[in-house]
């Protein structure tokens, strides 16, 4: 989500603002990266630096995920109060955030090596 909504970001950035340990990030961004979700490229500030950003089929998926994520989002929260809204959209990233670090730790699939 940050790098749909702010644009490309390095690992540095990307690990801060989602409070992730940068090894696990770098699996998880490698797995998407062999699904054509991100890229990486050269930081044309940092020759040292890479930047991570959506491709066409990553920011496609973000989209349909975001719009799916707040139909539901729509349909929960007018069976609940505020406060059980508040409380399940704070258990749902919790869970969210759960999911990405047990992607990260999986060791990616067998295929063909992430493009530079």
């Amino acid at each position: 989500m940050v790098l749909a909504r702010s644009g490309p970001a390095r690992l540095s950035q990307l690990v801060g603002a989602l409070s992730h340990d940068q090894a696990g990030l770098s699996r998880l961004i490698a797995r998407m990266e062999n699904s054509g979700l991100l890229e990486r490229g050269d930081d044309p500030a940092d020759a040292r630096a890479q930047i991570v950003r959506l491709t066409r089929k990553g920011t496609r998926a973000y989209q349909r995920c975001d719009v799916e994520l707040r139909a539901v989002m729509g349909q929960l929260s007018s069976a609940l109060g505020p406060s059980e809204s508040e409380h399940l959209r704070t258990l749902l990233s919790r869970l969210i955030e759960a999911i990405g670090e047990e992607l990260a730790r999986r060791p990616p699939k067998r295929g063909k090596a992430p493009r530079r």
